[in-house]
């Protein structure tokens, strides 16, 4: 699901990030971004996932510097791993990056039934 495409405002971004995701977690306890979506796992439909882990990082792109959070999902159902790549507004990246590190694993955190 890609939501953000190249050259958007911030404003634009941050408005998709705070409808898609809670970042509230994150930025107060270090916990994974939480979806405002139902997960679906890709291969078999199931919405019995968890979030595995996080990675922040950053690239030079046309002249702009990116920020995004990787967040790793994980079906309890076939065990099918995927990333869901979330843009960021600078300062949020280097709040998230001050408070709670660039990578954390959370093991299974998580499992939750979404139907």
């Amino acid at each position: 699901m890609k939501f953000v495409r190249k050259g958007l405002p911030d404003s634009f971004i941050k408005l998709q990030l705070y409808t898609m995701f809670d970042l509230e977690p994150t930025l107060s306890s270090c916990l994974p971004p939480t979806p405002r979506f139902t997960v679906r796992c890709p291969v078999c439909g199931s919405t019995t996932v968890c979030i595995k882990h996080y990675l922040l990082h950053s690239r030079e792109k046309l002249g702009k510097r990116q920020y995004r959070v990787d967040v790793w999902f994980k079906c309890m159902n076939c065990f099918a791993v995927w990333v869901h790549g979330i843009h960021l507004p600078e300062e949020l990246y280097y709040e998230i990056k001050k408070r709670c590190g660039e990578y954390r694993d959370y093991g299974d955190y998580g499992h939750y039934r979404q139907d």
